[in-house]
């Protein structure tokens, strides 16, 4: 996560962090369009567990 908006709560800047591709765009038809191989993607609406996924590296 590099950037959120100012009424975000659920994620932190520097959290690491995946889309659902189903849910990403709130269009199930949409599942292939989130830009996969891109650098950064913009998720709106994003929601915990929904539509992006906390992701943490084991030690």
């Amino acid at each position: 996560m590099v950037k959120t908006g100012k009424n975000v709560t659920d994620f932190k800047v520097g959290e690491r962090v995946y889309p659902y591709p189903r849910y990403a765009k709130d269009d199930t038809k949409r599942a292939g369009t989130i830009g996969g191989f891109s650098e950064y993607i913009l998720i709106p609406n994003a929601k915990r567990e929904h539509s992006l996924y906390y992701f943490s590296i084991l030690e």
